[in-house]
């Protein structure tokens, strides 16, 4: 996290934010940070749809608004698998 936070390098703060996992962190990188490859690898990490749907539609970089994009129709999907399915003639 330190890295990530207070890295000069902006490699080293994109590989170390690629590799975190806390949500919170990752959402405040995505939005928040200056650096376009750290907002994407970030981006690349989130789950929180409404995180995402941020970026998606607010950040200045392409590749960003993509690969938020990219990532929110999967945890979308996700989330839409593992709903019970209604069947024909069925209730639940």
């Amino acid at each position: 996290m330190k890295i990530a936070a207070d890295g000069k390098d902006s490699i080293e703060r994109t590989v170390a934010v690629s590799k975190l996992a806390d949500q919170t962190l990752l959402a405040k990188f995505a939005v928040e940070d200056k650096d376009w490859s750290v907002r994407y690898a970030a981006a690349k990490n989130l789950t929180d749809p409404a995180v995402l749907t941020k970026v998606t539609t607010q950040d200045e970089h392409v590749l960003v608004r993509e690969a938020a994009r990219n990532r929110l129709t999967k945890v979308l999907e996700r989330k839409f698998d593992e709903q019970p399915q209604k069947t024909k003639g069925t209730t639940q």
